[in-house]
């Protein structure tokens, strides 16, 4: 019969395999969010090109949210790196997700 420190123990990885995969989900639908706000932003909003930065991304709703959005993904990819660590799972996977996620934010398509 097992005591039930080792039966917590045992369930550790198992938790921490439902987070990684929550956490995973959680990005893939942050994904998608960002993929469609990101069409609607290139087919309807015009961006000006006189202001600098900041006031150039909040100068809509659509572009705004879209620059949130990739900031929370960016977030999601790094703490889905971290959860992959602390599982010992698909950590070369998660970090090219989070590789591609940097890549996309320092240089997107419409720039470079």
């Amino acid at each position: 019969m097992t005591s039930p420190s080792r039966a917590a123990h045992a369930d550790a990885p198992g938790r921490s395999v439902r987070a990684l995969r929550g956490n995973c989900m959680g990005a893939a639908v942050l994904l998608i969010i960002e993929f469609t706000i990101g069409i609607g932003v290139n087919l309807y909003v015009t961006v000006p090109q006189t202001k600098s930065f900041m006031p150039k991304v909040f100068s809509s709703a659509a572009l705004g949210g879209h620059a949130v959005i990739a900031l929370l993904l960016l977030g999601a990819a790094i703490g889905a790196l971290i959860r992959a660590i602390r599982a010992r799972r698909a950590i070369v996977l998660t970090a090219a997700g989070l590789a591609s996620a940097v890549a996309a934010h320092v240089c997107p398509v419409a720039i470079c």
